[in-house]
């Protein structure tokens, strides 16, 4: 039949095109199951006849238009006949003027239809018709986003000339259309930065830029992303070291994802990691290996890891390497500090002795200021604005780099000691963390353990050490195969020298192959059974390099992975969606996940005994697993057992919230055991077996270890403290803590802070509950 259409007249194809939309509109009133049953082939028979001009009179338009209002379907095959309706419109209006019936129906169908569908092709279809009916010129600054008010309010300020030259070069902005412009767009593109003058461009572009992360919407028009898109690559030959970090952050900024749509802009967002890939210098390098950790998106990380092979390639040098080299100073010098001189005042940059940072004002004599001294708030306003920015790139690379040399276990990294130093002892900005961790060294078949002090390295008895040779090499320790009494010892030097890791290392969890895991071969069931929050643990797999999908009602099976190159091996973590209707996010994600088998994998997909994998790779994987159940788990959230679905999992949630520790919670255990007689509260606590325990003037408390949850003596009865995940402070309590990002610990001892002096607490919701 549909081929017999095609041959049809193109009068008698546009009487069936409204004939038809009238059939489909009465099938849906009368039983939507039989039309949605001839749905597909319906849509398919309209796109088909639609996709050749018709000679569309206005009164067959407006009936075509009436039987798409009328249509209920939101689905993509419907949105692809309406672009294909539009484009017999279009071929309509460049004959004929739209009356007002005609503008009246269009606009009835843009709210009806396109303004309700949330996706970016609905949006772009609008704005054609817009254009289409004059509604909207094609080349349109859009305000309402920070960005774009301030562009408009520095064109509407600059005088006649110049703001001439800026809008021929916005306009050709708006006109890049494919992912990489061609080379006569970029011709172009040159010719019309040079008629603005390199010297003005710069400055005012980072200035827009800088605002793009500000915008007032979390959504950001197409028309805006166009031009955005256009302006990036205008970038792309500028040697600038600030273009490179301003454009990571707008990237960072439009890969932000916002509920129901996804990222603010991926075609902006991409033009930047284009970009990034083509400008000369490491500064690119380090902005790209930052959006590598910090952005979500699967297809981002491809583009991304080919743009930073490719410039490896380039620089003839290994990827590690590269990103090594490329690790941006920031015009830091020394132990991490940046000054400059602005007036009869001095501003001063401190990387702390904890990767943050530090901002000064200095006077006369070197005496710090309480505040920015008004002259030079008054004068140097453009200084302070860039002072600010270098802090926040500092701020933001610091935490990706200590991500960074956290992955050097299984990276297995080393390097002779003059290169080590270069890269690591010695740059201002990672100085901070190679200081605070401990190093392997190895030289004439001799080999040693030392941390770097005031005083040169130290062993863990605190002794002096020499390794500075040229033969020297260097790598991360790691305490796997290592004696007890060794990471005890290095355990204890921390905690007396006040040393703060990074991120565990001697105090890391280890995890051996069980008896049990030897029985089961080729697969763990260490962390099976557990109930996860779905988009927690997305999260969490990608800040820990773990590849994953969110699971939805139409999603086959997503198996979470770790690929362990240096071993040709993959980590597999088995998950499957725990499936409730009620129990999903608003596009169809399920909130929970449940845990099954943890398996490795060869190249060939084959899974291999346990007992065969090397010791460093599986204790990183399954304290991996660990860390997802330890942080995802519905037990952790104090608020369940009040609120949460017992479908899903109460019986679960009791008996991990006060159940056996895990390996991270035995490590707190430890360590709070240890620090213990150092705290201000001493003598109200005590550790007792899977709980710290807290007397208070009021009741005495159970905090479990694992789970953070809080039960009350005499009777066990729940305590609900909700706390701010977001901080890492231990109330008002100065707590020192031999390493860094164990958030659970932080809560723990606020909870405990808190509670050893119950007299004084106001929450009536806590008080209630204590006294009841």
């Amino acid at each position: 039949m549909g081929r017999v259409l095609l041959s049809k007249p193109p009068d008698v194809k546009v009487k069936f095109v409204v004939a038809l939309l009238d059939r489909m509109n009465y099938l849906d009133s009368v039983n939507e199951a039989t039309a949605y049953y001839s749905t597909d082939y319906q849509l398919s028979m309209l796109k088909a006849i639609l996709g050749s001009k018709l000679p569309f009179s206005e009164q067959y338009l407006l009936q075509m238009l009436d039987g798409m209002i009328l249509q209920k379907r939101q689905f993509y095959a419907v949105f692809l006949v309406q672009k294909a309706m539009v484009r017999q419109i279009e071929c309509f209006l460049k004959e004929n003027k739209a009356s007002h019936e005609l503008r009246v129906r269009l606009h009835d169908y843009i709210s009806v239809h396109l303004d309700s569908w949330e996706i970016a092709d609905a949006r772009k279809l609008a704005k054609k018709i817009r254009i289409m009916l004059g509604d909207l010129q094609e080349f349109t600054i859009e305000p309402g986003e920070a960005w774009t008010d301030l562009m408009l309010a520095d064109l509407k300020a600059m005088e006649s000339t110049q703001k001439t030259a800026w809008q021929s070069l916005i306009e050709h902005a708006f006109t890049i259309k494919s992912c990489e412009p061609s080379g006569k767009w970029m011709a172009e593109a040159g010719k019309r930065r040079s008629g603005v003058g390199d010297a003005a461009f710069s400055p005012m572009v980072l200035r827009w830029f800088s605002s793009v992360e500000s915008t007032k919407s979390d959504t950001m028009s197409e028309g805006n992303a166009d031009l955005l898109k256009g302006l990036i690559w205008y970038c792309s030959s500028i040697d600038q070291a600030d273009v490179a970090s301003v454009i990571g952050n707008v990237a960072l900024a439009l890969f932000k994802k916002i509920p129901g749509l996804g990222p603010r802009s991926a075609k902006a967002g991409n033009a930047c990691i284009h970009v990034l890939s083509r400008l000369p210098g490491l500064a690119p390098v380090a902005q790209l290996s930052r959006l590598q950790l910090k952005t979500k998106y699967s297809k981002v990380h491809v583009l991304i890891n080919t743009a930073l092979e490719v410039a490896a390639r380039r620089a003839g040098m290994t990827r590690a390497d590269l990103e090594e080299i490329a690790v941006p100073t920031f015009g830091l010098e020394g132990r991490g500090v940046l000054r400059e001189d602005l007036g009869e005042y001095v501003a001063e940059i401190r990387v702390t002795p904890t990767a943050g940072t530090e901002f000064l004002w200095l006077g006369e004599n070197g005496k710090k200021q309480k505040s920015v001294p008004a002259a030079v708030r008054e004068n140097f306003s453009e200084e302070i604005a860039s002072l600010k920015r270098v802090t926040r790139d500092i701020e933001n690379m610091l935490s990706v780099q200590r991500d960074r040399i956290e992955c050097l276990f299984l990276a297995q990294r080393s390097w002779l000691y003059p290169l080590w130093r270069e890269r690591y002892l010695d740059h201002p900005l990672l100085g901070q963390f190679t200081r605070r961790l401990i190093w392997h060294f190895e030289a004439g078949g001799k080999s040693g353990l030392a941390i770097m002090t005031e005083d040169g390295l130290q062993d863990a008895e605190g002794r002096s050490v020499c390794w500075e040779s040229d033969n020297t090499r260097v790598r991360l320790w790691h305490p796997v195969g290592f004696d007890v009494s060794t990471v005890r010892q290095w355990r204890v030097y921390l905690e007396e020298k006040q040393i703060s890791q990074p991120f565990k290392q001697a105090h890391r969890e280890l995890y051996i192959v069980t008896d049990a895991e030897l029985a089961t071969r080729n697969y763990s069931n260490r962390f099976a059974a557990h109930i996860l929050r779905q988009h927690q643990f997305n999260a969490l797999c990608r800040q820990r390099g773990w590849k994953y999908q969110l699971q939805g009602a139409f999603d086959s099976f997503n198996t979470p992975i770790r690929e362990l190159p240096e071993w040709d091996l993959r980590a597999e973590f088995w998950v499957e969606s725990v499936p409730a209707d009620d129990q999903m996010s608003e596009t169809g994600i399920y909130l929970y996940l449940s845990t099954d088998q943890v398996r490795f994998v060869n190249l060939h997909g084959e899974p291999l005994p346990l007992s065969e994998i090397p010791a460093l790779a599986f204790t990183e994987i399954m304290r991996d697993v660990d860390l997802f159940v330890g942080v995802c788990s519905i037990g952790n959230d104090p608020v369940w057992r009040d609120q949460g679905d017992a479908r899903i999992g109460t019986n679960y949630w009791q008996r991990y919230s006060f159940g056996d520790l895990s390996a991270h919670a035995e490590t707190r255990k430890e360590v709070m055991t240890r620090l213990l007689p150092r705290f201000t509260i001493a003598d109200r606590c005590h550790v007792d077996g899977r709980f710290f325990v807290v007397r208070g003037d009021l009741r005495t408390y159970k905090i479990h270890l694992g789970s953070g949850n809080i039960l009350m003596e005499p009777n066990d009865q729940y305590l609900c403290i909700v706390t701010d995940r977001s901080t890492g402070r231990v109330g008002a309590e100065k707590v020192f803590l031999p390493f860094e990002g164990d958030q659970m610990l932080s809560i723990i001892l606020s909870k405990a802070f808190l509670l050893a002096r119950d007299a004084r607490i106001t929450d009536k919701t806590i008080l209630r509950q204590i006294k009841t």
